[in-house]
């Protein structure tokens, strides 16, 4: 299956390159972690479900919430784009503290930005019509049903859509002409291998989070799980983008 192969070949590239991948995102890892445990108490790793849970805390915890956010994604960008150039150019990490190239940073923030902006015109007649079929079929049953008819109508298609249009953020990365439907273009017949990819992906994720979870009750034991998990998701997604990037837009083999 040609999704499990792109999804074990991304797992490679960080578990074969540690060393590398430490250098790269450890200090915006920890700066992350940092902001968070400063603004939130260690919160978002130690009880996030808690947190998603009571919308008085999060209102309460929103200009904080905001900040760790932006933290979040302009520290994700810069490892982000590093990592891709690690990955796709050989471009050797020197130490602990990477390169800051500011103009590909710059240009892959653009590049997202129109991106999550055509998965949010496109997501708005999904999101209608999951209205819709709410109120006129849903009505009287639980949240459950509603759930799963979000999920099928809504999450499904953008999930999609997003990783499609996402493929082309390494080329912003490496300072490619590609433009942003590059990956959309190359991936055109290959829609089932996408989804089945991103189910992987999720599942996988539901598995790191399901094992913080079982740790979480040991509050600084939580922390330490909540900071690995979010570390090998973040770099093995980064990994899935670089390695549809490089099989479909470049026309790499798969090892």
């Amino acid at each position: 299956m040609k999704a499990w192969q792109i999804f074990t070949h991304s797992l490679r590239q960080v578990t074969g390159n540690l060393e590398s991948a430490m250098k790269i995102s450890l200090i915006p890892m920890l700066i992350q972690i940092a902001a968070a445990l400063v603004l939130l108490g260690g919160s978002v790793y130690v009880q996030p479900a808690e947190m998603m849970r009571q919308p008085g805390a999060l209102a309460s915890n929103g200009g904080a919430l905001l900040i760790v956010s932006i933290v979040g994604v302009a520290t994700g960008m810069w490892m982000a784009v590093n990592w891709h150039r690690f990955v796709l150019l050989g471009e050797m990490p020197q130490g602990y503290v990477s390169a800051l190239p500011s103009d590909k940073i710059w240009a892959y923030f653009r590049r997202m930005v129109v991106a999550i902006l055509i998965i949010f015109l496109a997501a708005l007649p999904f999101g209608a019509l999951h209205l819709f079929v709410t109120l006129t079929f849903l009505r009287e049953l639980g949240e459950s049903a509603r759930a799963i008819t979000f999920a099928l109508i809504v999450f499904l298609p953008m999930g999609l859509l997003a990783y499609r249009l996402m493929i082309s953020l390494p080329g912003a990365a490496l300072g490619s002409e590609t433009v942003l439907m590059a990956g959309w273009n190359a991936t055109r017949d290959e829609n089932a291998t996408i989804f089945l990819l991103a189910l992987i992906s999720v599942a996988a994720n539901l598995v790191l989070g399901v094992v913080g979870g079982l740790l979480s009750v040991i509050p600084v034991l939580g922390i330490g799980i909540g900071f690995l998990s979010q570390w090998l998701a973040t770099m093995v997604g980064l990994s899935i983008l670089t390695t549809l990037y490089g099989h479909y837009v470049e026309g790499r083999a798969l090892s």
